[in-house]
């Protein structure tokens, strides 16, 4: 099983409705789109760590390892902006 089915399957939030995990995925992106500033976010990225880590029990290790991929992407795009 991969590891990110295996979070899934195995937190403390497997058993709310996913429709109540949709709304919070959607109010705290849309709180994050709506906010103004580098701090509003950083503090949107610990809020959401801190409920995935200790809200859903997901160790700090799955969470680094489902985020290796999109962080590297992210930084690859960002040396690619620094060449016009």
């Amino acid at each position: 099983m991969r590891a990110i089915d295996r979070c899934a399957q195995t937190n403390r939030w497997r058993r709310h409705a996913a429709g109540e995990k949709l709304f919070l995925s959607l109010g705290v992106m849309a709180l994050s789109l709506l906010s103004a500033g580098w701090s509003t976010q950083a503090a949107v990225l610990l809020a959401m760590l801190a409920l995935t880590h200790f809200g859903a029990g997901i160790a700090w290790r799955d969470i680094a390892g489902a985020a290796r991929i999109p962080l590297l992407f992210i930084a690859t795009g960002g040396v690619a902006q620094l060449f016009p």
